[in-house]
This record gives C-alpha cells, sequence and structure tokens, in this order.
C-alpha cells in the first residue's frame, strides 16, 4: 500500500536523494550531453523551479514503511502552462502504477487550476517515460535537436 501526500516547500529535501537518482539517470542516458547534469545541483534546481513560478505542486510517495519511494514536482508558469517539472519513482517499485498516480494527481491540479495545456521534457530515449506520459494522454510534439559547441568542429559544415 502506498502513501500519496503533497508537501510544502520547505520539506523539499526530502526528495533530494531520489531526485539525484534522477539527475545521475539522466546524465547517463542523455546522448552526448552529461555534463548538462555536471553541475546541476538539487538547491539550484530547485531554486530555478519555484523563482519560475509561484504556482507549485510538489507530491511524494511513501511505501508501508514511510519510506519515500517517489516524487513529482509540476509548477504552473507566468503563461499559464502547465509544466510537470520532474517525476521519479525508484526502480523497485516501477509498473505498478505510481507514476501513473501522481500524474492523474497533477493533471487533477491543473484542471482545478483552469490550465488547458500541460508539457514535460523528456529524454527522446526513455521509452518507459514516454509510455508513462502517454498513458495518461500527453502526445509527442516537438523534437529539440542539439549538439555541443566543442563538436562543431569535428562536423563539415559547407
Amino acid at each position: 500500500m502506498f502513501t500519496y501526500k503533497d508537501l510544502i516547500e520547505d520539506k523539499i529535501d526530502c526528495v533530494k536523494d531520489l531526485w539525484e537518482k534522477n539527475r545521475l539517470f539522466h546524465k547517463e542516458n542523455s546522448n552526448g550531453f552529461s555534463t548538462d547534469y555536471d553541475g546541476l545541483s538539487f538547491k539550484e534546481r530547485m531554486k530555478v523551479l519555484f523563482n519560475k513560478s509561484a504556482m507549485r505542486k510538489i507530491t511524494i510517495v511513501e511505501n508501508e514503511e514511510k519510506q519515500i519511494i517517489a516524487y513529482c514536482m509540476s509548477i504552473i508558469t507566468e503563461a499559464k502552462l502547465g509544466e510537470i517539472a520532474t517525476l521519479y519513482v525508484e526502480d523497485n517499485c516501477r509498473r505498478v502504477g505510481i507514476g501513473k498516480k501522481l500524474l492523474q494527481l497533477h493533471i487533477k491540479w491543473f484542471v482545478e487550476n483552469n490550465i488547458n495545456n500541460v508539457g514535460v521534457e523528456v529524454l527522446h530515449n526513455n521509452f518507459s517515460a514516454i509510455s508513462l506520459y502517454e498513458s495518461v494522454g500527453l502526445r509527442k510534439d516537438t523534437l529539440k535537436m542539439r549538439i555541443p559547441i566543442d563538436e562543431l568542429a569535428t562536423v563539415k559544415l559547407k
């Protein structure tokens, strides 16, 4: 049995370890952009999120032993767009509906706040996350393509 709880900002540090696992996952799977995650700290990332929006929802999931096994953070931007900012579920707790339930709770919050457009950024090769987001109705939109500037020297420009 799992318990879903909304957090207030000053309790955010309780998800730091899970956030760090999420950062490392992205670093290892980022297709040549691992340096994006090298200097990224929990404190700085939370500061960016909290400065980006005054409207935010932070939900944790606890197991029966009261261990935090998942979290989701979402914001509503000044442009009135809903953004799923970060979501993580412990490896051994996946595929039992926790991520989907978190997304449903956050989408409900977006609806309650009259948001009619919700987005999330996901690594192109994170197929399980893509499938999860699609399971609650999100659809692929644009594809962001990049190249690290130091690799441009190896690309033949004509």
